[in-house]
């Protein structure tokens, strides 16, 4: 039985063995068919989009924070800002640095005065055949010691007489002697309409023209091409003489009349050339004579960009007049220091003909005087310390001749806690400082600038008119000839 059994077990578990190499050869890959290579489906792709989506939105989210922390980093600096005294932040009347020169048009070239019987009507008397109203202002003393009388015409459209079609107005204008002789070459231009306007419109002429001390006739007129009418007004303008006290030969260089060359016209901030100026120093001992002039801190006069274009201004034209210095014995040379970012924007050394347009472009072309940047704002505390180690190496100046500076200013207020302590002096100083602080009003009193001089004993002048800023200057160049 048992031998039996064992004959019919046999046989089913070699098939049963069969059965299963079989099953596992079926399941195995021929030898002659490669493996399936993996390949990126529809689905994987969709959700690497989806990932790269999720990193820009992280991205975007973060760079969102940094701008918001870098914001609030630099209104707490901006928080933190000394602010000028509010009598004079909020009291000082707008300030117009160039208030004459924005009333200068650029000449037009291309108008012919032959074209006009221009000298018929000098001689005539005032005509008004085309109605119009002018104003002209009376002269004013500029801070460059150069006197400005400013004039404008305006023309109400209806008083034209216009029909559709091109039309033209052509203007002149120009200063003439009591006698009749005309002392500058005509200012002229022309306001040209292809399109009569449907509404109201009114017409438009303006000028600024300098003066030496005299009697003049400063005229304007219009001429409309079109119908022949003209009008022309005539006014007598009187310029007072200088006291025998002020300097009368300072302006000798200088022509009887002149319209003005101006820089940065059609922009906020406009500068006029300087005239030349006879300035000459009888010292008897050589001297290195430098002008520092100091921009403003934007920051430092809060909301009141104004206030920081006509102080600008004011130092610039003072540092052009203190550069005609010129000693019997020495030299000149003029710089130009930037406290808030701690550089020295213009240097001329051995001044013979002062670099204008160099000097007005660190003054003028400041289109990022008002946005402080976050570094300038963390060396806030630091500008003191710039003003007295940059004062320090000039003095360390091996120069031997008596060293005299001239430092122009506005009113400087440094940060709280700023270290003001005064430059300190070994030994003794051959020199000699004079400081004119240009105020904007009254009640600016401040100057942190003049603590840290102080050791020196400098001759302070608070300038709030170009008639101050005339005393002090002949007071300078008194005191500068007993040398």
């Amino acid at each position: 039985m048992i031998r039996k059994s064992e004959g019919l077990v046999f046989p089913f578990v070699l098939l049963a063995g069969w059965t299963i190499m079989a099953q596992q050869r079926t399941s195995q890959p021929s030898p002659q068919q490669p493996a399936p290579q993996t390949t990126v489906t529809q689905q994987q792709q969709q959700e690497q989009q989806r990932q790269e989506q999720q990193r820009q939105e992280q991205q975007r989210i973060a760079d969102e924070q940094l701008r918001k922390e870098r914001e609030a980093e630099r209104q707490q600096f901006t928080n933190s800002l000394p602010l000028p005294p509010a009598s004079v932040a909020k009291t000082a009347p707008p300030q117009v640095a160039e208030p004459c020169l924005a009333l200068e048009m650029a000449r037009d070239q291309s108008f012919d005065l032959k074209g006009i019987p221009l000298d018929d009507w000098l001689v005539g008397p005032t005509a008004n055949e085309i109605p119009w109203k002018v104003q002209f202002q009376p002269p004013q003393l500029r801070l460059d010691q150069r006197y400005e009388v400013g004039y404008f015409g305006k023309i109400d459209g209806k008083d034209l007489r216009w029909s559709a079609g091109h039309q033209e107005l052509l203007y002149v204008s120009g200063v003439s002697s009591p006698d009749g002789q005309r002392l500058v070459e005509p200012k002229s231009a022309r306001q040209v309409i292809d399109d009569l306007p449907q509404h109201r419109f009114a017409l438009s002429f303006s000028d600024c023209v300098f003066l030496q001390p005299g009697e003049y006739v400063l005229w304007m007129a219009v001429f409309d091409g079109g119908t022949k009418r003209h009008s022309i007004v005539k006014k007598n303008i009187h310029v007072p003489a200088w006291s025998s006290e002020q300097l009368p030969n300072m302006n000798s260089g200088l022509p009887a009349v002149e319209f003005p060359q101006v820089l940065g016209r059609g922009q906020k901030t406009i500068q006029a050339v300087p005239g030349p100026m006879v300035l000459p120093v009888e010292n008897k001992q050589a001297i290195n004579l430098d002008v520092i002039s100091v921009l403003s801190p934007a920051d430092q006069w809060s909301a009141r960009a104004d206030i920081v274009r006509a102080v600008n201004s004011r130092v610039l034209s003072a540092t052009g007049l203190f550069s005609q210095i010129r000693p019997e014995m020495g030299s000149v040379s003029t710089v130009a220091w930037d406290l808030v970012n701690r550089s020295i924007r213009f240097e001329q050394r051995d001044v013979r003909q002062l670099n204008w347009t160099d000097l007005a472009s660190a003054f003028m072309n400041s289109t990022d005087a008002f946005k402080v940047g976050v570094p300038a704002l963390e060396a806030l505390k630091e500008r003191g310390a710039f003003f007295r180690k940059t004062f320090q190496r000039q003095l360390d100046d091996p120069a031997k001749p008596m060293r005299v500076f001239i430092v122009v200013s506005g009113s400087l207020l440094f940060a709280e806690g700023s270290d003001t302590s005064p430059i300190k002096l070994e030994g003794e100083c051959n020199c000699r400082i004079y400081h004119l602080n240009l105020r904007v009003t009254k009640d600016d009193v401040f100057d942190d600038l003049g603590k840290l001089i102080k050791p020196f004993h400098p001759t302070t002048f608070n300038i709030s008119t170009p008639l101050d800023f005339r005393r002090a200057l002949v007071a300078i160049i008194q005191d500068l000839n007993r040398l």
